[in-house]
Protein backbone atom coordinates (compact mmCIF):
# COMPACT_ATOMS: atom_id res chain seq x y z
CA UNK A 1 0.00 0.00 0.00
CA UNK A 2 0.92 3.79 -1.28
CA UNK A 3 2.19 6.15 1.76
CA UNK A 4 -0.38 8.53 2.32
CA UNK A 5 0.30 12.04 1.23
CA UNK A 6 -1.51 13.44 4.39
CA UNK A 7 0.62 14.79 6.79
CA UNK A 8 -0.73 14.48 10.90
CA UNK A 9 0.75 13.87 13.95
CA UNK A 10 1.96 10.65 14.71
CA UNK A 11 3.98 10.93 11.34
CA UNK A 12 6.07 14.53 12.76
CA UNK A 13 9.21 13.95 14.54
CA UNK A 14 10.60 17.02 16.08
CA UNK A 15 14.11 17.30 16.76
CA UNK A 16 16.42 20.41 17.96
CA UNK A 17 19.90 20.29 17.14
CA UNK A 18 19.45 16.65 15.64
CA UNK A 19 18.14 15.33 19.24
CA UNK A 20 14.51 14.11 18.65
CA UNK A 21 11.93 15.91 20.95
CA UNK A 22 9.37 13.30 22.61
CA UNK A 23 7.53 15.81 25.33
CA UNK A 24 5.28 17.92 22.59
CA UNK A 25 2.03 17.34 21.15
CA UNK A 26 1.72 20.50 19.20
CA UNK A 27 4.10 22.53 16.77
CA UNK A 28 2.41 25.54 15.43
CA UNK A 29 4.30 27.95 13.51
CA UNK A 30 3.88 31.71 11.25
CA UNK A 31 5.73 33.68 8.63
CA UNK A 32 4.43 37.43 8.04
CA UNK A 33 5.56 39.06 4.85
CA UNK A 34 5.90 42.91 5.13
CA UNK A 35 3.52 44.21 2.37
CA UNK A 36 3.29 48.19 1.97
CA UNK A 37 0.33 49.76 0.32
CA UNK A 38 1.28 52.67 -2.00
CA UNK A 39 -1.65 55.53 -2.17
CA UNK A 40 -1.96 58.51 -4.28
CA UNK A 41 -3.43 61.73 -4.16
CA UNK A 42 -6.96 61.05 -6.31
CA UNK A 43 -7.07 57.80 -5.66
CA UNK A 44 -9.56 56.25 -2.37
CA UNK A 45 -7.64 52.22 -2.85
CA UNK A 46 -3.75 51.50 -2.86
CA UNK A 47 -1.83 51.89 -6.40
CA UNK A 48 0.59 49.23 -5.50
CA UNK A 49 1.57 46.66 -3.44
CA UNK A 50 4.96 46.15 -2.07
CA UNK A 51 6.74 43.27 -0.37
CA UNK A 52 9.97 45.01 1.79
CA UNK A 53 10.21 42.13 3.96
CA UNK A 54 10.21 39.26 5.78
CA UNK A 55 9.73 39.02 9.81
CA UNK A 56 10.71 36.26 11.84
CA UNK A 57 9.06 33.25 11.94
CA UNK A 58 7.30 32.61 15.47
CA UNK A 59 7.15 28.57 16.80
CA UNK A 60 5.38 27.58 19.32
CA UNK A 61 5.13 24.13 20.62
CA UNK A 62 3.25 22.42 23.58
CA UNK A 63 3.43 19.09 25.24
CA UNK A 64 3.17 17.55 28.75
CA UNK A 65 6.04 17.89 31.26
CA UNK A 66 7.56 14.50 32.33
CA UNK A 67 10.36 14.54 35.20
CA UNK A 68 13.83 14.97 34.01
CA UNK A 69 12.93 16.14 30.73
CA UNK A 70 11.86 19.81 31.53
CA UNK A 71 10.73 22.49 28.73
CA UNK A 72 14.21 24.14 29.76
CA UNK A 73 16.26 21.25 29.03
CA UNK A 74 14.32 19.84 25.77
CA UNK A 75 13.72 23.28 24.49
CA UNK A 76 17.35 24.01 24.63
CA UNK A 77 16.97 27.25 26.36
CA UNK A 78 19.89 29.06 27.50
CA UNK A 79 20.89 28.95 31.00
CA UNK A 80 21.08 32.83 32.42
CA UNK A 81 25.12 32.55 32.83
CA UNK A 82 25.55 31.05 29.20
CA UNK A 83 23.42 34.02 27.77
CA UNK A 84 26.04 36.17 26.46
CA UNK A 85 27.19 33.23 24.29
CA UNK A 86 24.35 31.25 23.25
CA UNK A 87 24.50 29.66 20.37
CA UNK A 88 21.32 29.46 17.41
CA UNK A 89 19.51 26.14 17.17
CA UNK A 90 17.63 23.94 14.11
CA UNK A 91 14.50 22.94 14.74
CA UNK A 92 13.07 20.28 12.06
CA UNK A 93 9.92 18.38 11.82
CA UNK A 94 10.64 15.07 10.30
CA UNK A 95 7.93 13.03 8.68
CA UNK A 96 8.30 9.71 9.71
CA UNK A 97 6.50 8.37 6.54
CA UNK A 98 9.11 9.27 4.03
CA UNK A 99 11.80 10.93 6.05
CA UNK A 100 11.59 13.99 4.53
CA UNK A 101 11.90 17.32 6.16
CA UNK A 102 8.98 18.89 6.44
CA UNK A 103 9.72 22.09 8.16
CA UNK A 104 13.39 22.99 9.18
CA UNK A 105 13.61 26.67 11.43
CA UNK A 106 16.94 27.98 10.85
CA UNK A 107 18.71 30.42 13.45
CA UNK A 108 16.15 29.59 16.75
CA UNK A 109 16.27 31.63 19.87
CA UNK A 110 14.00 30.19 22.46
CA UNK A 111 11.96 33.26 23.54
CA UNK A 112 9.80 32.42 26.67
CA UNK A 113 8.53 29.07 28.28
CA UNK A 114 5.26 28.49 30.36
CA UNK A 115 4.00 25.71 32.04
CA UNK A 116 0.43 24.55 33.48
CA UNK A 117 -0.28 22.51 36.73
CA UNK A 118 -4.01 22.15 37.25
CA UNK A 119 -5.82 19.30 39.75
CA UNK A 120 -6.55 16.16 37.77
CA UNK A 121 -4.74 17.21 35.00
CA UNK A 122 -1.30 16.19 33.51
CA UNK A 123 0.90 19.07 33.70
CA UNK A 124 1.97 21.02 30.31
CA UNK A 125 3.42 23.79 28.99
CA UNK A 126 4.87 25.51 25.75
CA UNK A 127 8.38 26.68 24.37
CA UNK A 128 8.06 30.04 21.69
CA UNK A 129 11.00 30.38 19.39
CA UNK A 130 11.72 33.17 17.16
CA UNK A 131 13.44 31.46 13.85
CA UNK A 132 15.47 33.60 11.31
CA UNK A 133 14.09 31.89 8.50
CA UNK A 134 11.74 28.26 7.58
CA UNK A 135 12.30 25.53 4.49
CA UNK A 136 9.68 23.17 3.79
CA UNK A 137 10.56 19.83 1.76
CA UNK A 138 9.22 21.83 -1.48
CA UNK A 139 10.23 25.77 -0.27
CA UNK A 140 13.37 27.21 0.36
CA UNK A 141 13.67 30.56 2.72
CA UNK A 142 17.62 31.45 1.37
CA UNK A 143 18.29 34.86 0.76
CA UNK A 144 20.28 35.64 -2.22
CA UNK A 145 24.25 35.33 -2.40
CA UNK A 146 23.97 39.46 -2.64
CA UNK A 147 22.52 39.94 0.42
CA UNK A 148 24.32 42.18 3.23
CA UNK A 149 25.55 40.57 6.11
CA UNK A 150 26.68 41.34 9.53
CA UNK A 151 30.67 41.68 10.31
CA UNK A 152 31.98 38.95 12.02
Amino acid sequence: MATSPHVHGARAIVSVNGRKIGIWTTLSYSLSYDVVPSFLLGRYSPAALTTTGVEAVNVTCGGWRLIDHSFFNEGACTELKDMLTQEDITMTVIDRATGKNIATFKGCLPTGVSSDLSSKQLASGSNSYLAMLVDTEDFENAEAASSAVLPA
